[in-house]
Formats: structure tokens, sequence, C-alpha cells
């Protein structure tokens, strides 16, 4: 009888320890739940923040250019066209220079 009263009290006994270890592991995974979700919104601001910022950087007094990743990207290729044209501009105006001289 004394043998099952101790083997009744370790049974009682590993199960607290089971739900608290469980309740510990729940906690903990609440924890790294609210951390991610904290990061996720945490991440989302900066990038707005950082699409405003060259938002502004890209737009001039002729163009407002949107915070969105589709305005930005056609900003940036409508500036590297442009570069391209003046640069092509540029050379062809050094050629035609130097042509005149060498003649």
């Amino acid at each position: 009888m004394a043998r099952q009263h101790e083997l009744e009290r370790e049974v009682e006994l590993l199960k607290q320890r089971l739900d608290a270890s469980q309740a510990g592991w729940m906690e903990a995974r609440s924890n790294l739940e609210d951390r991610e979700r904290q990061a996720a919104e945490c991440d989302a601001t900066q990038l707005q923040a950082f699409q405003r910022t060259v938002a502004k950087m890209l737009s001039d007094s002729c163009v407002i250019v949107d915070a969105s990743e589709r305005d930005i990207l056609q900003r940036i290729d409508e500036l590297i066209c442009a570069i391209r044209d003046k640069t092509a501009v540029s050379i062809n105006a050094l050629h035609m220079i130097l042509t005149s001289i060498c003649l």
C-alpha cells in the first residue's frame, strides 16, 4: 500500500512538472510570436519610411514621385534614360568637333 501511494505521489509530481513545462513552453512561444509580429511591423514601417525618403529624393519641381515601389522604379528608369540621352548627345557633339578640327 505504501509503495502504491509513493507511485501515485510520483505520478502527481511528474504531472505537475509536465504542466509547468507546458505552461512555460506556451509562454515562450507566445513571446516569440509577439516579437516576430513586432519585428515584421517595424520592418514594414522602416520600409515605408525609406520609400518616402527615396520618392522625395527622386521628385523635383516638375515630377512628384509617389512612395510606391512601381513609381520609384519608373522614375529611376526615366532618369537613367535621360542620362544616356545626354551622354549620347555629348559624344556626338565631341565627335563633330573632332571631325571639324581634323579637317
